[in-house]
C-alpha cells in the first residue's frame, strides 16, 4: 500500500509495522532472541491492522467517515504506541542482560583477584567431606530438644560422645552415625540451665569422662576485694562423669587452676594423659594468648594450659597449674576450638572457627612442648561460590590414620546464611593425599 494514502487508518499500520518490524542486524547477539522480538513486534502490528480495519457506519458522508476515523485513530494510535514502546523497552532490557553476560564471560579485568578456592596450593589442602547428618537426625528420641549446639567430641572403642554446651546430655553414637539408629541414644537427663560443656575426654584408667566447663565465675580463695568482699574470677572446672546405660553419674567436679577473662573465653578443647599414675589434663584456650579482645584475636599466639590433679591446702580436688604449651607460629589462628590426639601419642589437631580450618602438628609429652612437625593448615571445604559454610566446627576427634570426625555448633545470628546449613551437624573429612601421616603411622594403622 502507498505511503501517502489519505486513509489514517492505512498511515497507522504502516507508521507502526514500518518503525518496529525490521530484520535483526548483524550487530543481534542472540539470533532466537531476536526473532523472538520480531514476532512480538509483528504480532502488535497485526493487532494494530486488524483493529484499524474496523468498519465505519455504512451510509455516512465522507466528512463523516474522516471525522469518525480521525477520532477513532487518535484513541487507538495512543494505545499501540504505549503497547509498542513496552516492547522497545522489553526488548533493550534483554539486550542489556545478553551484553552483560557476553561481557562477564569475556576475559576478567586485569588487577581483579580470583577467589582463594582457585588457588591451586590452597585447593591441594582443602579437606574432603565424606559423610554429614545434622544432630536432630541421629537420635531416635531427641527428648523433645531443638536445638543441639554440638562442641566436644571424644572416641572410645569405635563409639562418638558428643557434647553440647546448651544441654546436660552426652550424645553417644558409633562411627557410622546413621539416621536415627537405635545405638544413637542421648544419655543423661537435661536441667535447669546450660551445661557450659565444652570438652569432653575419654579417661580409660579410670573408665569415666572428664567433661570441662568453658569458665564458671568462683570465689578466689584468700583473696578479697578492696572493700573486704571475696574476690571472684573465671575458672573453668572439670566434671568426672561415669556412663550407666542411659544415665550418668556425677562422680567429682574440680576447679582448674587457671583463670580465665571472662566466662565465655575460656577453655575450648582438651586432652587427657594418664602418666605413671598421675593424671594431666591439658587444657587448650579459644583466645590468643589465651585472653579475649584485641590481644585474643592476634594469630600466632595461641595457648594451651597443663594441669595436674591434685588437692588443695582445704583437701578439696584441683586440677593444678604445671605450665603454659604456647602453640607453634604456624597455627597461625584468630580462635581455638579443640584438639585431638591421635593414637599414635604424638599427633595432634587443632580446628579454629574463624579459619574454618584445621593445623595438624606434633605434641612431646616428654617435654610437654608441642613441635612444628609437620605443622601443616588444611581448609574445610567451601561453597560453589567459594564462600565460608564451616563456620563453626567445634570438636574434633580422630577415626584413623587419615579421617577425622568433627561436631559443629549453631549457626550466630551475625553469621551469613551459608553457615546454617552445616550447623548443629556432625562430619567425618578426609585429609588431602593424608600428606600429615608418616608412612610408619600409616602401616601401623
Amino acid at each position: 500500500e502507498s505511503r501517502t494514502s489519505a486513509d489514517p487508518r492505512t498511515r497507522l499500520r504502516l507508521s507502526v509495522c514500518s518503525r518496529h518490524t525490521s530484520p535483526p542486524t548483524k550487530k543481534s547477539i542472540n539470533i532466537p532472541n531476536t526473532m523472538r522480538r520480531t514476532l512480538a513486534a509483528l504480532a502488535i502490528c497485526l493487532l494494530v491492522s486488524h483493529v484499524a480495519a474496523v468498519p465505519v457506519r455504512d451510509g455516512a458522508a465522507p466528512a463523516e467517515q474522516a471525522t469518525s476515523s480521525e477520532t477513532w485513530l487518535s484513541s487507538w494510535t495512543g494505545r499501540a504506541e504505549k503497547l509498542v514502546n513496552s516492547g522497545i523497552a522489553i526488548k533493550d532490557h534483554l539486550s542489556t542482560m545478553v551484553s552483560s553476560k557476553s561481557d562477564a564471560s569475556a576475559e576478567k579485568p586485569v588487577g581483579k583477584k580470583a577467589p582463594i578456592c582457585e588457588d591451586l596450593d590452597w585447593r591441594k589442602n582443602s579437606m574432603r567431606l565424606l559423610k554429614e547428618l545434622r544432630a536432630e537426625a541421629l537420635f531416635k528420641d531427641t527428648k523433645e530438644g531443638q536445638r543441639f549446639e554440638l562442641s566436644g567430641v571424644a572416641t572410645l572403642k569405635d563409639e562418638m560422645y558428643m557434647i553440647f554446651d546448651s544441654l546436660d546430655y552426652i550424645g553417644k553414637t558409633d562411627e557410622m552415625f546413621e539416621y536415627r539408629d537405635p545405638a544413637n541414644v542421648l544419655i543423661g537427663t537435661q536441667g535447669k540451665e546450660e551445661s557450659g560443656f565444652e570438652a569432653i575426654m575419654a579417661s580409660e584408667d579410670t573408665n569415666t569422662f572428664l567433661i570441662v566447663r568453658e569458665a564458671v565465675e568462683s570465689v578466689k580463695k584468700g583473696v578479697t576485694t578492696k572493700d573486704g568482699k571475696p574476690d571472684t574470677g573465671f575458672f573453668p572446672s572439670v566434671v568426672e562423669v561415669s556412663v550407666n546405660g542411659d544415665d550418668y553419674t556425677t562422680e567429682a567436679e574440680c576447679k582448674f587452676d587457671y583463670e580465665y577473662p571472662s566466662a565465655s573465653k575460656g577453655i575450648e578443647g582438651a586432652l587427657y594423659f594418664s602418666i605413671d599414675g598421675q593424671r594431666y589434663v591439658l587444657g587448650l584456650c579459644e583466645g590468643n594468648s589465651c585472653k579475649d579482645g584485641a590481644t585474643g584475636k592476634e594469630p600466632g599466639n595461641g595457648m594451651a594450659v597443663l594441669t595436674q590433679l591434685s588437692k588443695d591446702d582445704d583437701g578439696e580436688c584441683i586440677w593444678k597449674f604445671v605450665k603454659e604449651l604456647p602453640l607453634p607460629k604456624s597455627a597461625f589462628f584468630q580462635d581455638y576450638a579443640d584438639i585431638a590426639l591421635h593414637k599414635d601419642g604424638k599427633t595432634v589437631a587443632i580446628v579454629s572457627q574463624e579459619e574454618a580450618a584445621i593445623w595438624v602438628g606434633g605434641l612431646d609429652t616428654e617435654k610437654w612442648e608441642f613441635v612444628d612437625t609437620p605443622g601443616m593448615i588444611y581448609h574445610f571445604p567451601r561453597s560453589i561460590d567459594c564462600e565460608v559454610m564451616y563456620c563453626n566446627i567445634e570438636g574434633v576427634t580422630f577415626l584413623d590414620g587419615n579421617r577425622i570426625l568433627t561436631t559443629s555448633d549453631a549457626a550466630k545470628s551475625s553469621q551469613s546464611y551459608n553457615c546454617v546449613e552445616k550447623a548443629q551437624s556432625v562430619q567425618v573429612f578426609s585429609f588431602p593425599d593424608g600428606k600429615w601421616n608418616p608412612n610408619t603411622v600409616k602401616k601401623e594403622l
